[in-house]
């Protein structure tokens, strides 16, 4: 029965498509929940709130959004830049060192994330949804390390406080 295996094969591929929605909304969803006490650095806290606002009111996954999740993926990667210079200017050579070498694992890290990121959505004309979650995707990689730069940074600081 032909029709019998073509509409389960439909079938099936709408329930993966409408899991794998799911999932990308909770992926959106969940860390913009996180509490604010997890957010080490001030600038950053204010930054997330401002992406947030300004996402909704462009409409949720939406063009609009895509925007702002460009647009603050670029503010998130000066943030994180900052912080990486203000450790780099502090930290003990070999704190430095260290670093230096985390950053650049980072960046390959960061590169092949992209590239994921990039080969999930390679649909010619993406629906409007699909570019807001690739540009979040893209967005979340750099905001993440900047969040976890901020949180190692506070924690040296009150370590080196507390000898």
């Amino acid at each position: 029965m032909p029709g019998k295996s073509s509409l389960a094969s439909k079938a099936d591929v709408c329930t993966v498509s409408a899991m794998r929605i799911l999932i990308l909304l909770m992926a959106m969803v969940l860390p913009l929940t996180a509490p604010r006490a997890l957010m080490a650095d001030e600038a950053l806290e204010k930054l997330d709130a401002e992406m947030e606002k300004k996402a909704e009111e462009a409409g949720g996954a939406s063009s609009g959004s895509a925007r702002v999740y460009a647009d603050y993926a670029d503010l998130w990667d000066k943030e994180m830049n900052r912080l990486y210079k203000q450790m780099m200017a502090e930290l003990p050579e070999a704190q430095k060192n260290a670093l230096r070498e985390s950053q650049r694992a980072w960046l390959k890290y960061r590169d092949a994330q992209w590239a994921w990121i990039e080969s999930a959505y390679t649909a010619d004309a993406l629906p409007t949804m699909y570019m807001s979650f690739r540009a979040y995707a893209h967005m979340d990689v750099v905001r993440q390390r900047a969040l976890d730069l901020a949180q190692r940074w506070e924690g040296y600081q009150e370590f080196r406080e507390s000898l």
